[in-house]
């Protein structure tokens, strides 16, 4: 009965040790065509390549850890959102890594707008354990005024 125990006991702490890792990475797979139909045009400024991050951990796959707690809102996201980070309880975890990359980004680098966002999901399990490094790159926007 004591081996199966310590065999029991050894596969267990096997498996909080050992874990996985996991990588996406946002990539346009077809021409981008944005039409904006508008009787003002804004003028924003393009500057240097900015880069925004965020971390969320869950354990049990639940519950937050250190989640963030600033979010760009209304940040939009082309394609259909998937990746290894899911959804809890708690709301969408890639939404919310990816906006708070965004807003690290922006405030950091005193940008109103990020000029083609490209974002990196980096996800490492380790059972009960998982981690989600969201990275943002893109250019930096200023908005200078309107011109009619």
């Amino acid at each position: 009965m004591r081996k199966i125990a310590a065999l029991i006991c050894g596969v267990a702490a096997l498996a909080v040790v050992s874990g996985c890792k996991s990588t996406n990475v946002s990539q346009w797979s077809a021409p981008l065509d944005v039409q904006l139909k508008t009787e003002i045009t804004p003028i924003i400024e393009v500057g240097e390549e900015i880069t925004g991050t965020s971390t969320i951990a869950v354990i049990l796959g639940v519950f937050p850890m250190g989640a963030p707690t600033s979010f760009a809102d209304g940040v939009e996201y082309a394609g259909a959102e998937g990746g290894t980070t899911g959804i809890n309880l708690f709301g969408d975890a890639i939404g919310n890594g990816k906006a708070a990359a965004a807003y690290n980004a922006c405030i950091v680098n005193k940008a109103d707008v990020i000029i083609a966002p490209r974002y990196t999901i980096e996800t490492i399990s380790y059972g009960v354990y998982k981690k989600s490094t969201f990275t943002v790159k893109g250019y930096k926007g200023v908005f200078k005024g309107i011109k009619k």
